[in-house]
């Protein structure tokens, strides 16, 4: 029997004793105060064989049904039969020897059969809620997990929601939560936007370590697993070091989009992958951290990362032309918001 079966067992056992027995001791303690010791006597042997012993067998008869096999009811049936021959034994024995009359037999049998059914049917009962509430909880949870569908959103800065208004803080209206709040309970937007983020390149600065993106690309798609749809928004970042819209295309294609591609998903199907070109930089307002070449090649990165799509068979998205801050490379608050419809109808679509 397993333990928590034994443990309300004993419980209804002390609770019977505690109170059976305060009860017997007071009419034994009036009776001997009476000078009726062998009435006192007898009223301790009649007691056990009118409530302890029938009690006992109620339990033993719910100890064998449990460890038997089979329909429940034929088992309920099989330890009220076995039990109650043991206790017409018990009986017939007590009526030989004149412990008690025949009479007597037909309260005990009242009372074992009582003290059988509400034993049992209490126990059955808690253990048929329980099994009821796991299964809900397993239905529920099975359901959930069904329904549910985790978006994974990969990307730098415009994806951690910089605000370039306000010394960088992160815009609690950003695309990534707004989009969650659009699509619902049914979805799970994983926000994982880094200030810095390059595809490849490395910035030597104190406090861009761990900012490069292929580097971190699969332990982090392997953390968020099972995804269904990838998002994929880098590149500003790339444009720091000179490069042109061709040569970051190239790493963003060999490093990220190759990488997602050939990856071995162990929790399911490979997700769907959706890149989105980034804002065009405006290096007038970048103080020098983007030559004055940033500007077109961000704005080609919107061609080059088309057609890296359509040859890969993945989706596409253009944030190019989404108005920046006063920094001239972050987003706005009202272009992160745009940014989420956009997205959000895209996802309807991809994840039907």
């Amino acid at each position: 029997m397993k333990n928590r079966n034994w443990t309300f067992v004993k419980t209804v056992l002390i609770t019977y004793l505690v109170i059976a027995k305060m009860l017997f001791w007071i009419d034994t303690a009036s009776g001997m105060m009476q000078g009726d010791m062998s009435g006192a006597w007898n009223a301790i042997l009649m007691r056990f064989i009118g409530w302890d012993f029938p009690l006992l067998l109620a339990v033993i008869g719910f100890v064998a049904i449990h460890k038997l096999k089979g329909r429940l009811w034929v088992k309920l049936a099989l330890g009220y039969l076995a039990t109650n021959a043991i206790l017409f034994l018990y009986i017939f024995i007590m009526v030989a020897i004149g412990m008690i009359s025949v009479m007597s037999y037909f309260n005990l049998f009242i009372y074992y059969t009582v003290s059988y059914i509400i034993i049992n049917s209490v126990l059955i009962l808690k253990d048929y809620l329980k099994q009821k509430g796991q299964v809900e909880q397993v239905s529920f949870s099975s359901k959930a997990k069904k329904q549910t569908k985790t978006i994974l959103c990969f990307g730098d800065s415009n994806t951690f929601g910089y605000d370039p208004s306000d010394k960088g803080k992160r815009i609690a209206k950003r695309w990534t939560r707004l989009l969650q709040q659009k699509l619902g309970s049914g979805f799970y937007v994983v926000e994982e936007g880094l200030n810095g983020r390059t595809i490849s390149s490395v910035d030597n600065q104190p406090d861009k370590f761990g900012t490069v993106g292929k580097d971190y690309l699969v332990p982090c798609v392997n953390s968020h697993l099972p995804i269904d749809l990838i998002v994929v928004m880098l590149g500003t970042n790339e444009l720091k070091f000179s490069k042109t819209a061709p040569q970051i295309g190239k790493a963003l294609e060999n490093d990220i989009i190759d990488t997602l591609v050939n990856h071995d998903y162990p929790c399911g199907t490979k997700p769907k992958i959706l890149i989105m070109s980034p804002a065009k930089v405006n290096s007038s307002l970048t103080s020098g951290a983007y030559k004055n070449s940033a500007d077109e090649a961000s704005f080609q990165l919107d061609a080059v990362y088309r057609e890296i799509a359509e040859r890969k068979n993945i989706e596409f998205l253009s944030v190019i032309d989404f108005a920046v801050g006063v920094d001239g490379v972050h987003l706005t608050e009202e272009s992160h918001a745009e940014l989420a419809t956009l997205i959000y109808r895209k996802v309807k679509t991809v994840l039907n």
